[in-house]
């Protein structure tokens, strides 16, 4: 029974079963410690890198940033989109995702658990906030130089996200299956990227798929994000509880590696498609009609309403697949009702937010920042009016000084990522503290930034795309196979901590303005693909060299077996 003490609203009061009412005043001070320490976190996230961004505009590059009272906005737009994103996936996603993890395989037969796996795996892709940001870039690319690659990100968008989106769901299938066979990831790892990389070398033999080898790659990057992977873990987990297995900490890993794997094979098989299937030639869409100009179209076309749309699209879609499950499967009432319901309005609001952000401020900063990075080795049209800018530094000078930029961004910004520190416990208390958090926090960072570095280079000397991952990509089969089990999941898992919604928007925008800025490069993607392979890389080889025999058995006590 409730308590009524007399005492005023402004005290506050309890009423029914354990509910306290206070006033508005009374839960802002409540609320306020929580929301300082959340808003703190996300800025530490975000603002080191846009203050290094702004300063190496101003002070190397030497040239000021437009528009940076509105950059500087639309930053406050990302941070408080980030905070309310994140804390609505920990109300709402995550409480429904460990729910129907934990209770289908129960009350479902394996097929259901399996179906609803490959849908989890297709709407989530379609919900990753930074899916949108790649699939955009597509308008910047000049379909004369490009024609397959403008018809994919154009044309074909819709098709590829689909396409992307049954890999992933195939992919959280395979994992699901994997957890029940007791499979080693290496025996399905590296037939997958033999796979992989002979498409690529094919691809690459041929010019009108070789320009989409990098968006393949950069799509197993942008894939695991804070919404596909929550699910699949949460999936995995009632899994392995399913067959009778105890999970705890080890059997997660491995998942998100299969699940970064899939959309590369699914992009690259789309494009091969169309290419010898002759799409290309007049395959484009018709320009829209130039009628469509009015206040209500440039209404439609604006940020807000922009954010709204796309933050909608995602988030709804993947709201009714659970209430669906929770409803049709599980044949529950939802826990906590009241908070999944605050979490989800507040997962939509911050998407919302975050991609206000993402188009008044993250892709023109990047846009911004990449455009002018090719003064500092050569003669460039810049502002508005355009006029000749640099060569500041010299040809090979100022390009080692853009790489170095790239060097220096990757480091930093993955150092940021909440989640790298989450996963460096994790593996702290799984590896029984012989991969020390530190230890793995700056591998994976130092990795991240070489092959940020790596993909930059790429750009600025017009290098093949296809010849730099080839190589690093057998340098990482060779080190799976001598290393151990538990370190190859750590490993290929750890790139996914290093791809968060905030960095994908950020270098694509660097990368397509280097573009834009170069004579001769045709485009810029691929610099997410390199900066996923560096943390494996650097993880695999620490782990060789940290590894002992009381780890491999401390590891593989806490496996899902």
């Amino acid at each position: 029974m409730g308590v009524d003490n007399g005492v005023g609203s402004r005290h506050g009061q309890i009423h029914g079963e354990g509910r306290i009412h206070t006033s508005p005043g009374e839960s802002l001070r409540i609320l306020w410690p929580f929301f300082r320490s959340k808003f703190s976190e996300q800025a530490w996230s975000v603002l080191p890198v846009v203050i290094y961004l702004f300063f190496f505009q101003i002070l190397v590059l030497r040239w000021p940033v437009a528009s940076a009272g509105e950059i500087s906005l639309a930053m406050a737009w990302v941070i408080l989109g980030l905070l309310f994103l994140m804390e609505g996936l920990r109300l709402w996603l995550l409480p429904m995702g460990e729910a129907i993890g934990d209770g289908l395989p129960r009350k479902a037969p394996l097929g259901a658990i399996l179906g609803f796996a490959f849908l989890v795996g297709v709407v989530a892709t379609l919900a990753e906030p930074a899916m949108g940001a790649l699939r955009a870039a597509g308008a910047g690319l000049d379909p004369a130089r490009t024609p397959l690659l403008h018809l994919l990100l154009n044309g074909w968008d819709k098709t590829l996200a689909a396409t992307v989106g049954a890999g992933v769901g195939i992919a959280v299938v395979l994992a699901m299956l994997r957890f029940l066979g007791n499979w080693p990831l290496k025996n399905l790892l590296v037939p997958m990227v033999m796979v992989l990389l002979g498409l690529t070398a094919w691809a690459s033999t041929i010019p009108a798929l070789a320009s989409v080898i990098g968006l393949a790659w950069d799509f197993g990057a942008v894939i695991v994000g804070p919404i596909t992977v929550p699910l699949a873990l949460g999936l995995g987990a009632g899994v392995c509880s399913a067959a009778g297995r105890s999970d705890t900490g080890q059997s997660g890993f491995g998942t998100v590696t299969m699940i970064s794997l899939f959309p590369i094979l699914a992009t690259l098989g789309l494009a091969f498609i169309l290419h010898f299937a002759g799409a290309v030639p007049g395959g484009y869409p018709a320009p829209s009609p130039p009628g469509a100009q009015g206040y209500l179209a440039a209404l439609l076309r604006s940020a807000p309403i922009q954010g709204i749309a796309t933050a909608s699209q995602a988030i709804l879609p993947l709201s009714l697949l659970l209430f669906a499950a929770q409803a049709l499967l599980l044949r529950d009432r939802i826990a906590r009702g009241d908070e999944v319901a605050l979490g989800l309005a507040f997962a939509l609001a911050g998407l919302i937010l975050f991609n206000l952000g993402l188009i008044q401020g993250l892709t023109p900063l990047g846009d911004q920042v990449g455009t002018i990075a090719p003064g500092a080795f050569s003669t460039i049209q810049a502002g508005v009016p355009s006029r000749p800018f640099g060569p500041l530094y010299g040809t090979l000078p100022g390009k080692g000084l853009i790489v170095l930029l790239a060097l220096f961004l990757g480091y930093g910004a993955t150092l940021a990522e909440p989640g790298l520190r989450a996963m460096g416990i994790q593996v702290h208390e799984i590896t029984v503290g012989a991969f020390p958090r530190p230890t793995l926090v700056h591998s994976v960072a130092a990795g991240v930034g070489a092959g940020m570095a790596l993909g930059v280079a790429r750009i600025v000397f017009d290098l093949p795309l296809a010849w730099m991952l080839i190589p690093i990509y057998l340098l990482l089969l060779l080190l799976t196979l001598i290393s151990s089990e538990e370190f190859v999941s750590i490993a290929w898992d750890s790139a996914a901590s290093t791809t968060g919604p905030f960095t994908v928007p950020l270098v694509v925008a660097i990368g397509l303005g280097l573009t834009a800025s170069i004579p001769g490069v045709a485009e810029g993607f691929g610099i997410l693909g390199l900066a996923s392979a560096g943390p494996i890389l650097t993880v695999l080889g620490v782990g060789l060299v940290l590894r002992r025999p009381v780890v491999a058995r401390a590891a593989r006590s806490s496996a899902c077996t």
